[in-house]
């Protein structure tokens, strides 16, 4: 007589079982490797007609992954599996996790994401263009019911609000509150630092001397990626509509766009990327295709960008390096004065559109969004009423009236066409632990300034590859910065570094 073991094959041995999710896992890692390249490509170099096919061979081998992911009971296996370390427990706790997920998440739910999500994305193209949130609402808001009834649904078993789903969702374990705790902190200083900011910080006069050719910007930005440690034995740099990093942590692929009027864009681009890349490139290698292999969350992926774009490139040790070597004329062609360039990055402009702002103004960009979406996760705001909650909360954090045209307003943003809510929180997080992380590397060295103004940076990411990177996914954001820092995640930090770039000239 057969055994209720052996009817359902269950494995005997948990650690056995483990081994064959881990086995698994990397199996799926080395075809999403395969899937990220593709992806690079059909966003850089891919010739139009070959659209087509690639969406269907990139289907096809999405089809593959799913077929490996499900085949022979993956719950079985879960539920018998045990580990031998604290890092394998942490494995099969995000692998259950992710299960959970995906079980609340159906393959209906998902065919029916993606039609909401095509539809909304074209009436969003057509309301750009139309300059008419109107066109654009009846979709925006079938997305957004599906969204909130899905996240409502999994809420109810995860003992979650709705909106904490969607945050959970970029960064495990941040909530709500939270998020409304810190954001609450944050407005009562930044709206007056960013008045003060505008007031005191001069202009840069005449702009000709942002011009440069895209060959010399191009070779610019590659020295500069060189310097921060960037290792293109195991990486490209390119050009794309938009700047991106893909691939994977044994092959990384960064993108910038040119601008033949500002080359600085690029360069902030390409640096902010390059911390993207470092951070990918640098994950623990022995988890690789296994949860703790992963980045943490969003906001510390967005930490390490903003970190090396935002505290370490406007620097006045860093910009006296970037300052010599343009005078070299060897990577940049053309001298640049230090002081120009100095105030260039400490320009405060009046912020209308979130992907231009100034480092001041970018924060409340990013309140604002969150505020939005939590007036619709709260049932506070209706779809067809979100231009008017925008123009009320432009007035009230920017103290300026709103722009009239699409590219200011609520449609400036592609993340709601897509149904993409809970991820804007992150970058405002990234601000606010780039700073903590960085303002505690400075104190291990003191001396960091020397290196940065003769272009050594390898002891900030020896700092950060041992106290984030090489962690990956071990633990929440919280406890990875607390762990980096001594000292639980607040806003201290990123408001004195504010103070002191645009209220303090001499500083920083």
């Amino acid at each position: 007589m057969r055994t209720d073991q052996a009817a359902t094959s269950e494995p005997v041995d948990g650690e056995a079982a483990y081994r064959e999710l881990c086995e698994r896992a990397r199996r799926v890692y080395r075809l999403r490797h395969v899937q990220a390249i593709s992806t690079w490509d059909r966003m850089t170099k891919m010739p139009p007609g070959a659209a087509k096919a690639r969406a269907q061979a990139q289907a096809a081998l999405e089809g593959l992954i799913l077929e490996i992911e499900e085949r022979d009971d993956p719950d079985l296996l879960l539920r018998r599996a045990t580990a031998a370390t604290p890092e394998g427990e942490t494995n099969l706790a995000l692998m259950r996790r992710d299960r959970a997920l995906r079980k609340n998440f159906t393959e209906e739910d998902a065919q029916e994401l993606a039609r909401l999500s095509r539809e909304s994305h074209d009436a969003w193209m057509r309301a750009r263009q139309d300059n008419d949130w109107s066109v654009f609402a009846p979709a925006f808001g079938r997305l957004l019911a599906f969204k909130k009834d899905r996240a409502e649904r999994l809420g109810r078993a995860m003992g979650l609000t709705a909106y904490d789903v969607m945050l959970d969702e970029h960064d495990r374990g941040l909530t709500t509150q939270h998020v409304k705790t810190m954001f609450a902190s944050v407005v009562h200083w930044l709206p007056e630092l960013r008045r003060k900011a505008r007031a005191s910080v001069p202009g840069t006069g005449p702009d000709e001397w942002l011009s440069r050719p895209v060959e010399a910007q191009e070779r610019l930005c590659r020295h500069v990626m060189s310097a921060l440690g960037f290792d293109f034995d195991r990486g490209r740099f390119d050009e794309s509509v938009h700047p991106f990093t893909g691939g994977v942590p044994e092959d990384v692929r960064v993108t910038t766009r040119y601008e033949e009027n500002d080359w600085t864009s690029a360069l902030k681009g390409v640096v902010h990327e390059t911390g993207h890349a470092l951070y990918q490139g640098h994950l623990p290698e022995d988890h690789r295709g296994l949860p703790v292999g992963e980045p943490c969350s969003a906001a510390v992926h967005e930490a390490q960008a903003i970190l090396y774009e935002r505290q370490l490139l406007p620097r006045r040790s860093t910009l006296t390096w970037l300052c010599g070597e343009l005078s070299d004329g060897a990577p940049g062609e053309g001298e640049v004065s230090f002081e120009r360039l100095h105030r260039h990055f400490r320009r405060v402009t009046d912020g209308r559109v979130r992907v231009a702002a100034d480092e001041v103004s970018y924060g409340l960009h990013i309140i604002l969004r969150t505020d939005v979406e939590l007036a619709l996760f709260e049932d506070r705001l209706e779809a067809t009423d979100v231009p008017d909650f925008w123009r009320e909360r432009v007035r009230e954090l920017f103290g300026h009236e709103p722009g009239e045209q699409a590219e200011d307003g609520p449609m400036q943003d592609i993340h709601w066409s897509h149904g993409m809510f809970g991820y804007f929180p992150s970058y405002l997080y990234g601000s606010i632990i780039a700073a903590q992380l960085f303002s505690t590397f400075l104190k291990d060295h003191a001396s960091f300034d020397v290196d940065a103004s003769e272009g050594r940076f390898g002891a900030l990411s020896d700092w950060l590859e041992t106290r984030v990177w090489s962690q990956g996914a071990r633990y929440t954001t919280a406890q990875l910065v607390e762990r980096a820092t001594g000292r639980p995640l607040d806003d201290a930090a990123y408001r004195s570094h504010l103070e002191m770039r645009f209220l303090k000239e001499d500083r920083i």
